[in-house]
């Protein structure tokens, strides 16, 4: 799904060069493109939305436990919709900030990069061993009409390796571009701690 205020077509199209691109520029195979076929639907309607904030059902939260995220959009011209989301705190985490951050999968046309996720950032993180692979990285990523929170537990001890975890992520689709981000902070208590 796509969305555009400017020109819909370049940006869904883009989608196209850059598949292209990511099988003749692969570095295991040689590929040789026949024919690309596309099938488009285009909708009079925006189908865009804005993440307004994400709520929690509680902020002080123990490891182990299920805790519901709701988060409002703002869908153009319509009244808000909530998604929730479901998470489990993880059982090894430690005591300290929980950092939450909501987000739509919305990668912006190629002139606003400050948006922009981009297929190459991928790359930075993530090292395919196989053609297979490779493509899954493309075809796996977040859609412009998901919506994305990821969580990454923090600690005193921890802040100095965060840079070394990864973030836990949780996806959902929805019926809109989703666009914007909001994050919240829990905070990580253990049983000792409540005494």
């Amino acid at each position: 799904m796509f969305y555009s205020d400017k020109d819909v077509a370049a940006t869904a199209v883009s989608e196209v060069g850059e598949a292209i691109d990511l099988l003749q520029q692969n570095d295991f195979r040689d590929l040789r493109l026949r024919s690309v076929a596309l099938e488009v639907v285009f909708s009079p309607t925006i189908l865009a939305a804005r993440v307004i904030k994400a709520v929690a059902q509680r902020q002080m939260v123990r490891p182990g436990e299920q805790l519901t995220v709701e988060v409002e959009l703002q869908p153009y011209r319509q009244s808000v919709v909530r998604i929730p989301f479901s998470l489990t705190i993880p059982a090894d985490a430690r005591p300290g900030k929980l950092v939450l951050s909501v987000h739509g999968g919305f990668v912006a046309s190629q002139g606003d990069e400050k948006e922009q996720g981009g297929f190459l950032q991928l790359f930075q993180t993530e090292q395919p061993a196989n053609l297979a692979e490779y493509i899954a990285l493309f075809t796996d990523r977040p859609r412009n009409n998901d919506l994305i929170l990821e969580y990454l537990p923090l600690s005193s001890e921890q802040q100095q390796e965060e840079a070394e975890l990864k973030p836990l992520i949780l996806v959902q689709g929805c019926d809109f571009v989703v666009k914007g981000e909001t994050q919240i902070i829990l905070e990580v208590k253990t049983d000792a701690q409540s005494q």
